[in-house]
């Protein structure tokens, strides 16, 4: 719809701007004012029974390589979480 012309606004996560923006080069992206910004607020949970492959892509996600990956797309740096 964006790409034809069919619509005025849209409003996308950070995450998928690059996307929107080869749409339609002429396009304006804008990022909201930090007063109105509130983003989204992902989980992540390894199940007990998982596989270790779980385990594996859990702590791969949370590495600096894979901090380094979602921040070049878009998201907000995250942290280990504390032991409890």
């Amino acid at each position: 719809m964006l790409g034809r012309g069919r619509i005025d606004l849209a409003i996308v996560y950070c995450s998928g701007k690059a996307r929107f923006a080869k749409l339609n080069p002429a396009l304006s992206l804008l990022a909201f004012p930090p007063e109105l910004t509130v983003g989204p607020q992902y989980g992540l949970a390894v199940m007990t029974a998982a596989r270790p492959e779980a385990m594996l892509l859990a702590l791969t996600i949370l590495s600096p390589s894979g901090q380094k990956i979602l921040a070049s797309n878009g998201f907000r740096p995250v942290t280990m979480p504390d032991s409890r």
